[in-house]
């Protein structure tokens, strides 16, 4: 037989899970109807937004001949259907027409030129019931079930364009709903999780509650047990208490008609030869102008970096520079910067650019206030419109405290916590001197011992085969995380080893500039 506190535990603590349960069902059902509805709304919203954009859809003669002749406007609206479809994420946007008792495809987002199929006639069971439901009750028909594919998991959404009174044909649009999948196992594993310490809770509460209630009792039998075994001056004694607690041009101009002035040819070639020289001399200006890691930036006890630079062309527009802003080397500032063009402009733009971000900072100026003076100097008397994308970073290196501002630059990689790298989430901002008054946000984060920060210029990204492919930016991540291991010169140097490999021996299109970061 169970003794009375264990009866008063085991109820209470019951009531708890089955509130608690209760309760986390009812919130699960309110979240998941909340998501049918978002993605409801979404879909009648997209199907507006086609309508308003697409008016064309109710001449379905007019899109088919389009479609047989493949003309300029028919792909011009295969590429807005698909961008419509990217940014709503759908699987894909299309439109058919009925003949007869089936259905002729007119427009797809996700056609090429060797997948359209304008001649085929599908079956209404190919499509499904609630398209022919939307065309007969001429109304938005949106499907309770979610079809799955070898595309993915969607919802589709039917909607009749009417002219004249009568269908000209169907809207469809395919939502990608692997997502709300995802949300709801997350809701439910959110829901079992939270039921852990709720059940831990109301055990704790219904033990004490229970001891609290049955303890008197107890006394009183105690006292009972003593008086009938004769001990009449017992007295019941009760006490008890509870609390609860993120441009430029080139140069060299040739003047005058080759054929009349053939005799200025040698002058012309002695005059190139000596812009050549001045350019290697250039070149090396520059190069002498970037910082060196030795002496300051060696053997760091909580700092290791690397960078580097290779210009396109003689003389390059891209730029870098670290730089302490005390005596005792505590507190560093990281530069990357991309200025418009290439060659001698570009080049005397970045000198412009480096000495006034460095003068701002050693003023003591936070990166954002920086950028945003810098930029109105630049932006003053701009006559050649040449700008500049700049990432600035300052990093208190007793603390791990990284404040930084973008102006317009590439999401930089970093890897934090031993996690892989991943690009960094930042707001863009204007490149210097493109826009006088322009602001930046000032963002904060903190670097922890192994931490790692890689930026660089879109000579990384952007480099481009013999085909004129690019490496991209999935291919870069994926390269940066099989080296993540490597300290900064050896996992710089494995990266533009990787980039070497996919050029072929292309020529280089744009400078390469880097700066890994690795925080000890």
């Amino acid at each position: 037989m169970k003794s009375l506190k264990t009866r008063f535990f085991i109820f209470i603590s019951g009531l708890g899970i089955i509130v608690s349960l209760g309760v986390g069902i009812l919130m699960y059902s309110r979240y998941q109807n909340y998501i049918i509805d978002s993605y409801r709304t979404t879909l009648s919203e997209v199907a507006a937004l086609v309508q308003k954009r697409m008016p064309e859809l109710a001449d379905t003669q007019y899109l088919l001949s389009g479609a047989r002749e493949q003309s300029p406007d028919f792909w011009a609206r295969i590429e807005k259907l698909d961008q419509i479809a990217v940014s709503f994420n759908m699987l894909y946007i299309y439109y058919m027409e009925k003949v007869g008792d089936k259905y002729r495809f007119l427009l797809s987002s996700d056609w090429t030129p060797d997948t359209i199929d304008i001649d085929i006639l599908h079956d209404p069971d190919y499509i499904g019931e609630d398209m022919d439901i939307a065309y007969k009750e001429r109304t938005l028909r949106i499907a309770d079930k979610p079809v799955a594919n070898e595309y993915g998991n969607a919802i589709s959404a039917y909607v009749p364009i009417i002219k004249d009174g009568a269908v000209s044909g169907v809207l469809g649009l395919d939502f990608e709903i692997s997502f709300v999948k995802r949300l709801e196992q997350n809701a439910i594993i959110a829901l079992f999780i939270s039921l852990i310490p709720v059940i831990i809770l109301a055990g704790i509460f219904a033990y004490i509650l229970a001891l609290s209630l049955t303890r008197p009792i107890a006394r009183l039998a105690e006292t009972v047990r003593r008086i009938g075994s004769g001990d009449l001056a017992a007295k019941i004694i009760i006490k008890g208490n509870d609390e609860i607690a993120e441009l430029g041009n080139a140069f060299n101009k040739m003047t005058g008609d080759i054929k009349a002035h053939i005799e200025n040819i040698s002058r012309i070639t002695a005059e190139k030869e000596r812009v050549n020289a001045e350019l290697s001399i250039a070149s090396e200006i520059q190069n002498d102008m970037l910082p060196k890691i030795f002496p300051k930036f060696t053997s760091h006890k909580w700092l290791a970096l690397f960078a580097k630079m290779i210009s396109a062309k003689q003389v390059g527009g891209d730029f870098y520079d670290f730089f302490y802003l005390n005596d005792e080397e505590t507190k560093a500032v990281f530069v990357i910067a991309d200025v418009s063009g290439k060659g001698v402009p570009a080049a005397l733009f970045m000198v412009i650019a480096k000495t006034l971000i460095k003068a701002k900072m050693l003023r003591g100026l936070d990166p954002a206030s920086a950028l945003r003076e810098v930029n109105d100097q630049l932006s003053e008397d701009n006559t050649l419109s040449m700008f500049v994308t700049v990432f600035l970073v300052c990093l208190d290196l007793e603390t791990g405290k990284m404040t930084y501002a973008n102006a317009g630059h590439n999401r930089p990689l970093i890897s934090q916590n031993n996690e892989p790298y991943r690009f960094m989430e930042l707001k863009k901002g204007i490149p210097l001197g493109m826009l006088e008054g322009s602001e930046y946000q000032l963002c904060e984060i903190g670097f922890h011992s192994g931490d790692r920060l890689y930026l660089y210029t879109d000579g990384v990204n952007e480099a481009m085969n013999t085909l004129e492919e690019q490496w991209g930016n999935d291919r870069f991540l994926e390269s940066a995380n099989k080296h993540r291991d490597l300290l900064p010169e050896e996992f710089d140097t494995a990266i533009r080893n990787d980039i070497a490999g996919f050029v072929s021996g292309a020529e280089q299109s744009d400078d390469i500039t880097t700066l890994a970061i690795y925080y000890k």
